[in-house]
């Protein structure tokens, strides 16, 4: 579809950690290779007398301006490493639909969205963006963007759109392009945040978070089929709101004293709680991330998620349930600092690969990131665009643009019908009409559909099995397992005996499994696949990769890299 083309050279001018939510967008393609949720896709329409040598010659300054659009990534003894290259020419790919019957257009512009959206890109090669242009009609054209999570955030698609329309602005004018200095780059943020981790600094949150979710279970909604490793097929259930959905929105929120997202936050718990008719509701919600001021112009991931966590009194009104809301949102916002992958490390949750950790659900409330406007003649404007694919097994997104606000569910659609996603759908409008209209309403007043939910299939992720330390050494391959214990061991930073049991229950995390994997393969010649070694991360499972025929019942043969393959986030990623 679209390239992104580096120059003759590759001359490096800056290496540099990467930052924790990078270090685990690198570690998931390192497992699923071109996994589709990564992908972040943007629609936007340009109206006016804009061509498409500007629209590159514009994006190309981007590129020159963020160095993280210049970035690749490479392994370093297990460890992934962001390099900047000097020069990354960027290559703008333009489609003419003019010839297209009017009818046909949109259908035409989404299957090139859905077809852009999909592709993955590689993370060892910099440019990880593209862009389509397709010209629709003389003035007017859709940009159809695609990026790699590992550099690109929701936030980011603001900062993109504002520079794009004052870089297209100045070349229409003739005057310079009015943009801040950066005073940093994305690789100053992961220095930084490196050594905040390394200094302890961490720990205050820590203790916040550890206390907050505390014996907290794994929040799923009841799901119309069994949960299985097979590839997840995401869809989307989309709704617009009522005209009138801010204004009463805005008017509720000042009334009860709380935040249009915490308010929805609010909503939506209830929402859960009336569809699964449990009272601990747990959820995460994206938050920029961007705490300091030099921040705000960078391009690149700082997003981070937190959970939130609900007891939903279905006796409480729902003025009462918004005002605790208020509370409990403020908290984790107090407390937003640690890193999601840090959180997953403290807590230590049961393993499993077809889950996510922590959490199942993400939810967001929000005005679209891109400031619709006029940029000289030309206007940029936002339009709802493609899922790649959701991580998640349900992500809400509640956003508005000046065209009004939507709903959309993307959902994992083995798991669910779409008449299941339209009923939470229901249930969640039913209570933000309640909230604004009638906030005294009893909780448990509002309909429930618990008794129809699916039944039998809303399974529970595993306990955690510890390892006994008085098992026996394996006898099978007593060479092959010996060296492996051996470097296990050595990774690990534990005697030899105490090399039993689980790779990550001993204190292993995704980096120090690549560590010992490529130590493996220095060892044995061959290295096994990540994929292959979190089927059984034991010393037995990974004597099995190396030598089948001593252990063939714990070889693992991974199928075909689906487009879209199951998450398997378990696994601590920040040590």
């Amino acid at each position: 579809m679209v390239d992104m083309k580096t120059s003759s050279s590759t001359e490096v001018v800056g290496t540099f950690p990467t930052s924790i939510t990078q270090k685990r967008a690198w570690f998931m393609e390192q497992i699923h290779p071109g996994h589709r949720g990564l992908n972040i896709a943007v629609r936007w329409e340009l109206r006016g007398p804009v061509t498409s040598a500007a629209v590159e010659a514009a994006f190309q300054r981007i590129v020159d301006r963020h160095e993280v659009f210049r970035t690749r990534f490479v392994e370093r003894d297990g460890e992934p490493m962001q390099e900047v290259v000097a020069r990354v020419d960027f290559k703008l790919n333009l489609l003419d639909i003019r010839n297209v019957p009017a009818a046909d257009r949109d259908r035409k512009i989404r299957q090139i969205a859905v077809e852009s959206a999909e592709e993955p890109f590689d993370l060892e090669m910099p440019g990880l963006i593209r862009v389509a242009m397709v010209q629709i009609e003389a003035q007017r054209a859709a940009l159809l963007i695609s990026v790699h999570n590992s550099v690109f955030d929701g936030y980011s698609i603001g900062v993109l759109g504002n520079e794009l329309g004052t870089f297209l602005e100045a070349m229409e004018t003739g005057k310079p392009a009015v943009l801040p200095e950066l005073a940093l780059q994305y690789g100053d943020f992961a220095l930084w945040q490196a050594d905040y981790e390394a200094s302890g600094s961490f720990a205050e949150e820590e203790a916040y978070w550890k206390r907050r979710l505390e014996g907290m279970r794994y929040f799923e909604l009841p799901s119309d089929r069994p949960r299985t490793a097979q590839e997840p097929e995401s869809r989307s259930y989309a709704a617009d709101l009522p005209g009138d959905f801010e204004t009463r929105l805005g008017e509720t929120a000042k009334t009860l004293e709380t935040s249009i997202f915490s308010l929805g936050t609010a909503a939506f718990a209830v929402a859960l709680e009336r569809y699964s008719g449990r009272q601990d509701v747990s959820f995460a919600v994206q938050i920029a991330g961007r705490n300091e001021v030099d921040l705000e112009p960078l391009i690149g991931i700082f997003t981070n998620p937190l959970v939130l966590r609900f007891d939903v009194d279905p006796a409480a009104t729902l003025s009462d349930h918004a005002r605790t809301t208020r509370d409990v949102v403020n908290g984790a916002l107090a407390h937003q600092m640690l890193p999601f992958d840090r959180l997953v490390q403290v807590l230590n949750p049961p393993r499993d690969p077809l889950r996510i950790p922590l959490v199942s659900i993400m939810f967001n409330l929000q005005r679209a990131f891109l400031k619709e406007r006029k940029y000289g003649s030309i206007e940029l404007v936002s339009v709802p665009s493609h899922s790649p694919g959701t991580l998640y097994d349900l992500n809400v997104n509640i956003v508005g643009r000046n065209s009004g606000w939507r709903l959309v569910i993307d959902y994992n659609a083995h798991l669910f019908d779409e008449a299941t996603v339209a009923r939470l759908s229901g249930i969640l409008l039913d209570v933000f009409d309640g909230l604004m209209h009638r906030d005294d309403t009893v909780i448990g007043a509002i309909r429930s559909v618990v008794a129809d939910a699916p039944a039998a299939v809303a399974t529970e992720a595993p306990a955690a099995t510890p390892a006994d330390p008085a098992a026996a050494p394996p006898e099978a391959a007593p060479d092959v397992t010996g060296t492996l214990r051996e470097i296990w061991a050595e990774v690990l930073g534990l005697p030899p005996s105490a090399v039993v049991g689980n790779f990550f229950d001993l204190g292993g995390y995704s980096v120090l499994a690549l560590r010992m994997l490529a130590k493996v393969g220095e060892r044995f010649g061959q290295r096994p696949s990540l994929y292959a070694f979190l089927a059984d991360p034991t010393l037995e499972g990974l004597t099995g990769l190396i030598d089948p025929s001593a252990k063939p019942e714990a070889q693992v043969t991974p199928p075909p890299a689906p487009a879209a393959p199951p998450p398997v986030a378990t696994v601590p990623v920040a040590p």
